[in-house]
């Protein structure tokens, strides 16, 4: 968890270049990209905000330090920040762990939270509705007899509405509305479930809650709400005529209402709504080779994104050691340090023996100066005393 933690900020500076990039893409293409494919998009930067791109074994290249920088690297993980803290007597050691319950206290807090508002507010919208054989009926000439989403009548809501990952329900406002608005209202709802859309405006609102600190989580379930609308739109009237698109707008007008959170309606208001009429009225199908160069864009970001991240990740060095400039082992992977004991002197008390380092590349290695052997002492009758003596060549 303090790995992941800590590559946190790399993840997100890597989806903020990667969303810079798109929408100077999106900007140059105009109005020309269809707001199915600038939806679906906005899950690159979302993955990128919680991904654990070190398990994907990217790793920037090895660190290689000199000897002399072997005991600051080991202990500060190569970092020049925690250098420099260290130097002036802070350690990070000191604030990592409680800025680690810090962040997974938020995260955790703010993503039950939101997960459990919509959940009340399904269970309240759910437990004040009633099943409608009209809606019923119209839906499955819709999408087919095999639809088995129920469609509710609840006098809570103003506008259709659909609601709940698991279990999706459609539920439209309970007074009387006419056939062909309702129609228009069932279609739109079914795409939202047939599209998954929830889930995707989930899973962008738990990227946001694990990176509650940095405002590009909290832009992307904007954008998203935003943009699950016109996706939808386009979805339904993809292949109508313009009288057809007319009448849709006009249900949409005409079940206009309140929405709330963790549903998908059918009509909001504000200037979203006048921004989707104009949309829906004058947008055209996007064009094969605008939908293509999209797709290679956002996959190039995307792949481009990911190797970025991993490999802004930190890593502890390799500790190496390297000889002096230009010297053909400075090129090479570092000599190994051998730890070895070192030989006691005469006067010494009896002690564990000492670790010394031997200089890589000489042709003799300092060896083990006494190989202890326990031998008993026999000179005396009862238990055998052991005796260190010296091993000989």
């Amino acid at each position: 968890m303090a790995d992941y933690f800590c590559a946190l900020p790399a993840l997100g500076l890597a989806a903020a270049l990667v969303w810079a990039l798109w929408k100077g893409f999106e900007a140059a293409a105009k109005d020309r990209l269809s707001p199915v494919v600038r939806f679906y998009v906005l899950l690159l930067p979302g993955i990128l905000l919680v991904l654990p791109v070190n398990l994907l074994q990217i790793r920037p290249l090895p660190t290689v330090i000199t000897g002399t920088a072997l005991l600051a690297a080991n202990s500060l993980g190569g970092n020049p920040l925690a250098q420099g803290l260290a130097e002036q007597g802070i350690s990070l050691d000191v604030f990592l762990p409680a800025a680690e319950t810090l962040w997974a206290a938020v995260a955790l807090g703010l993503f039950l939270f939101k997960l459990g508002k919509a959940a009340w507010l399904g269970r309240w919208l759910r437990r004040a509705a009633r099943p409608s054989p009209e809606g019923a009926a119209a839906l499955r000439r819709i999408a087919g007899e095999k639809c088995r989403i129920p469609v509710l009548c609840s006098g809570k809501i103003t506008t259709p509405l659909t609601m709940g990952l698991f279990r999706p329900a459609i539920l439209l406002p309970d007074r009387e509305i006419d056939e062909k608005d309702m129609e228009y209202a069932l279609l739109h709802e079914w795409q939202h479930c047939r599209c998954r859309d929830l889930w995707v405006k989930g899973f962008l609102l738990g990227a946001a809650c694990v990176q509650w600190w940095n405002p590009l989580g909290w832009i992307l379930v904007r954008e998203g709400e935003r943009l699950c609308e016109e996706a939808c739109d386009q979805r339904v009237t993809g292949n109508m005529s313009r009288e057809e698109r007319r009448l849709y707008g006009l249900a949409i007008l005409n079940l206009l209402g309140k929405n709330f959170p963790g549903t998908a309606a059918l009509s909001g208001g504000g200037k979203h709504l006048e921004r989707r009429l104009k949309q829906m009225l004058n947008g055209k199908a996007t064009k094969k080779s605008i939908l293509v160069a999209a797709i290679l864009a956002a996959l190039a970001l995307g792949c481009g994104g990911t190797v970025l991240a991993a490999s802004l990740i930190p890593e502890d060095p390799k500790l190496v050691e390297v000889s002096e400039p230009g010297s053909p082992e400075a090129g090479e992977a570092a000599s190994e340090i051998r730890l070895i004991p070192e030989e006691n002197p005469e006067n010494a008390s009896a002690e564990e023996p000492k670790l010394v380092e031997a200089e890589s590349g000489s042709p003799e290695v300092v060896q083990a100066a006494s190989e202890q052997e326990k031998v008993p002492d026999n000179g005396g009758f009862g238990d055998p005393k052991l005796v260190e003596v010296s091993a000989i060549g």
